[in-house]
C-alpha cells in the first residue's frame, strides 16, 4: 500500500522500492509488530493509508470513495487517532491537484461539506469526552499535568523519534522522559513548529516534502493535546507520523 502511494504521487520505481524497503526494515517499525498491544496502530496504519491512496486517486469517482470511506472505516474502529484522516485526506487533494485536473463541482462541493461535517463532529467529541475516557484506570493514579507541560515533554519525546528515523539512538521500550531538561522540551516544541513553518514555506518548490512533513506532525497532534498519564509518546505509537518521515525522504 505505502508502495502504491509514492507511485501515485509519480516517484520513480527506485524512489518507490526505496521507500517501502525503508518502512520494512528500519528498526523504528519493530515495536509496532513485535508488541500485541501495538495491533491497534498498525490496523489504524492499514486504514489511513487505504483511505489516502483512494484520495491520491481520481477521489472524486466511486472507487476512489469507497476506498476513502473503508479504510476511514478501518482506521476508525482500530483507533482514535484515526481523526488526523480528517487532515490527510484534503492535504492529498491538495498535492494531487497540483498534478491532475480539477474535479467536478457539485461532486466537490458534496465531498468538502462531508469532510467539513466530519471534521465539526468530530472536534466536538474530542472536546466533550472526559480525560477518563482516553486513559486506563490505573493510569489515573499518574495524575494530569497543566497542558503547557504536557505539549513540551511529548514535543521532546517526538524530537526523539524523529531524529531516530536517521540517526542510530538507542531505543528503549520505556524511555524516561521526565530526566530531559525543560529547557530541551521547550526547544522540541520550538523544532516542531520549525519543521511547519519550513514545510509551509517550501510547499510550493518541494510540495511532496512538505506534504509528508506536515503528515508527521498532524499524526503526532493527537499526541500532543490529549494526555495519557505515565503513557508518553513511544516507538509503537510512531507508526503513523513515521509513514510521513519516510515519504519525506
Amino acid at each position: 500500500l505505502f508502495g502504491w502511494l509514492l507511485s501515485l504521487f509519480g516517484l520513480s520505481r527506485v524512489a518507490v522500492i526505496g521507500g517501502m524497503a525503508i518502512l520494512t526494515m528500519h528498526r523504528l517499525t519493530v515495536e509496532p509488530v513485535a508488541y500485541a498491544s501495538a495491533r491497534t496502530d498498525l490496523k489504524a496504519g492499514l486504514g489511513i493509508l487505504l483511505a489516502v491512496c483512494g484520495a491520491a486517486r481520481d477521489w472524486w469517482r466511486p472507487g476512489p470513495i469507497l476506498l476513502m470511506a473503508g479504510g476511514a472505516l478501518i482506521a476508525w474502529l482500530s483507533k482514535e487517532t484515526a481523526v488526523v484522516l480528517l487532515f490527510l485526506l484534503p492535504l492529498t487533494w491538495w498535492v494531487q491537484a497540483r498534478r491532475r485536473p480539477a474535479p467536478p463541482t457539485a461532486i466537490g462541493y458534496a465531498l468538502l461539506a462531508v469532510w467539513l461535517t466530519g471534521l465539526t463532529v468530530a472536534m466536538v467529541a474530542l472536546r466533550d469526552r472526559s480525560a477518563t475516557q482516553y486513559v486506563n484506570i490505573g493510569e489515573l493514579l499518574g495524575g494530569f499535568v497543566a497542558w503547557p507541560e504536557w505539549l513540551a515533554i511529548q514535543s521532546a519525546a517526538a524530537i526523539r523519534l524523529i531524529g531516530a528515523v536517521i540517526l542510530p539512538l538507542p531505543l528503549t521500550v520505556d524511555y524516561d522522559y521526565d530526566l530531559i531538561p525543560t529547557a530541551f522540551r521547550w526547544l522540541s516544541v520550538a523544532a516542531l513548529a520549525t519543521i511547519g513553518f519550513v514545510a509551509i514555506w517550501q510547499h510550493q518548490r518541494r510540495p511532496l516534502i512538505a506534504y509528508g512533513a506536515i503528515w508527521t506532525l498532524v499524526a503526532l497532534l493527537p499526541r500532543l493535546i490529549v494526555q495519557t498519564p505515565r503513557g508518553y509518546l513511544n516507538e509503537h505509537q510512531f507508526y503513523v507520523p513515521f509513514l510521513g518521515c519516510v515519504i519525506v525522504l
